[in-house]
């Protein structure tokens, strides 16, 4: 379990170190692009490279839909166990906690710490907000992206992997 957990922590990570390093922005009409096909088979080079939220042309073949994404098995709560140190027993943990709510909630945190998540509809979810009150605990949005930023660079992964892709913007 504690190898899970810090993978869990080390993936966090990677994405974070990642999505920090990739100019998500460009200019025109690139944060328009809309993915609905998949990866075609053989590409063709191209002479220049594709801003960094668009797709390279030949990455897909319009009409064709992408592979439906298969979310992780939830963990059950009384699996899982903090973090301690083998040698010294003092525990390892932040008290920080990485959540993804699952994409057809549409739940949403803002991008600086409050005490609820909005919901599809834009107003609080009341569990959300009930469980941060009884842990005094905050939310906020855990990638520090505009949701543009997120849906192109979600747009330019479906398009280069024919994948469908997370609702990053449930993190």
């Amino acid at each position: 379990m504690i190898i899970r957990l810090a993978s869990t922590v080390v993936l966090a990570g990677v994405v974070g170190g990642l999505l920090a390093a990739t100019p998500i922005g460009g200019t025109g009409t690139a944060g328009t692009v809309s993915v609905s096909a998949a990866r075609s088979v053989a590409t063709a080079p191209t002479t220049a490279a594709p801003a960094p939220n668009e797709v390279a042309k030949g990455d897909i073949n319009p009409g064709q839909a992408l592979e439906p994404r298969v979310p992780f098995k939830k963990v059950p709560s009384e699996s899982i166990q903090l973090p301690v140190d083998s040698v010294s027993g003092r525990p390892m943990w932040t008290g920080r906690l990485g959540v993804k709510f699952r994409d057809e909630l549409r739940i949403r945190a803002d991008r600086t710490p409050s005490e609820f998540a909005r919901g599809a509809d834009g107003r609080p979810v009341k569990a959300v907000t009930d469980t941060l009150r009884t842990f005094g605990g905050s939310i906020r949005q855990m990638l520090n992206r505009t949701p543009e930023d997120l849906a192109a660079l979600e747009a330019r992964a479906a398009g280069k992997s024919g994948q469908a892709q997370a609702d990053l913007a449930t993190m």
